[in-house]
């Protein structure tokens, strides 16, 4: 059998707009995603001599169909009986998986005619899911659309496509008009760390702000003692990426650096203070403190570094555990609907042990019948302005004015 064709599906989301990350839409509880799927039919043949029948028989067959000879498209619709979309979400952690919804919708059956483009509309329910997390070695939380074309007894294509998702978390300025001040509590676990707490008993850390949206600049003030002039001082400051399962007790954390900065000085003898700036990165998964397997926290770390001049003069490396971080999505102001609940206070269809009660059942994605409207605006040009019609008022005749 010689493969002319290949069929494949392809789903597109229409533009978006709100918060994107690396050009990808974002969405959030109570999102509309709204999309179109595409049955495509590729020729890779040069023989385009070939009848329709006969390049639709081989799709089919090469996908494991049985071959229907016929003069038109409707063969597909004949090998074909349904085309679905399922809207999905899973969260992983330590080999254990959970399927939180699953939801499908029927776009196409045999009984209407086969066409090559369906629109379709689904809208998330307000509850507040996990965020999507991706690249965590020990946690992940995927959600996304897969469409099926299929036939009485197999999958003819598929195709499948993430879905970013982000919960409304707001963030809250500090009340005071001056920096929040931490003591440097210096690790027990570090070397050194007896000779050291001398130089950073009076060691703080200041800060404006303790919540930050992904993207926000976050500027951190280290206050150092007095140390000899000539030792040199690299200060570090590290956001740090803590996750630890729920499921077992006293269970490991996973602490990862998602940004840092660090500035080098030479010490002073009296106290001072280094200023270091960096971004919460675009990319930051949210908080997340509510979830049922898992959590993400946030803290920022502080390390001095101080070397005195020599070529065989140790450094003098201390470590400190500063203030905890905040990463939200709402900006300062904006807050989230009331009674927006977690996702863990529902059961799913998917849970082995599930509640008496039926009305706790998590909701789940819904699809609505795509929006059409007639009234729709002309394409804006940007090189002319639009024609409008002035519109005169009639006349008043004297019976209207009566």
């Amino acid at each position: 059998m010689n493969e002319n064709t290949i069929a494949r599906l392809s789903i597109e989301l229409l533009p978006h707009f709100g918060w994107t990350i690396h050009d990808e839409p974002v969405y959030s509880p109570g999102s509309t995603v709204q999309g179109t799927r595409h049955l495509v039919l590729s020729f890779i043949s040069s023989s385009l001599s070939l009848p329709l029948a006969d390049i639709l028989s081989d799709l089919l067959s090469c996908l494991g169909v049985v071959r229907i000879h016929c003069d038109d498209l409707e063969v597909v619709s004949t090998a074909a009986t349904r085309l679905r979309i399922v809207f999905h979400g899973a969260e992983t952690t330590h080999g254990h998986r959970e399927q939180l919804f699953g939801t499908q919708h029927y776009l196409w059956r045999d009984k209407d005619p086969l066409t090559l483009e369906y629109p379709f509309t689904a809208e998330l329910p307000m509850i507040q899911l996990p965020p999507t997390v991706l690249d965590n070695t020990t946690y992940s939380f995927k959600m996304g659309l897969t469409a099926f074309l299929e036939g009485d007894h197999s999958v003819l294509a598929r195709t499948f496509r993430p879905v970013i998702y982000r919960p409304l978390l707001e963030t809250r300025l500090v009340k005071q008009t001056h920096a929040v001040s931490v003591p440097l509590a210096c690790r027990p676990s570090n070397s050194n760390s007896s000779a050291m707490n001398d130089n950073n008993a009076n060691a703080t850390l200041s800060l404006y702000a303790l919540d930050y949206v992904p993207g926000d600049a976050l500027s951190a003030h280290v206050s150092l003692p007095a140390d000899d002039p000539e030792t040199s001082v690299d200060v570090h400051v590290e956001l740090i990426q803590t996750t630890q399962s729920t499921l077992f007790k006293n269970s490991t954390k996973l602490a990862v650096v998602i940004a840092s900065t660090h500035q080098i000085i030479q010490s002073k003898d009296h106290p001072f203070t280094v200023v270091l700036g960096m971004d919460v990165p675009e990319s930051s998964v949210p908080t997340f403190t509510y979830g049922r397997v898992t959590t993400i926290r946030y803290h920022l770390l502080v390390k001095v570094v101080r070397k005195q001049p020599g070529l065989f003069s140790r450094s003098r490396v201390t470590t400190f555990d500063a203030a905890p971080i905040t990463i939200g999505t709402l900006p300062y102001g904006v807050h989230a609907p009331e009674g927006l609940v977690p996702y863990t206070l529902f059961d799913t269809v998917f849970a082995t042990n599930k509640s008496q009660s039926s009305n706790r059942m998590l909701p789940v994605p819904k699809f609505f019948p795509p929006i059409e409207s007639e009234d729709v605006p002309p394409p804006y040009e940007p090189t002319q302005l639009p024609q409008y019609q002035v519109l005169t008022p009639p006349s008043l005749s004297p019976s209207s004015s009566a």
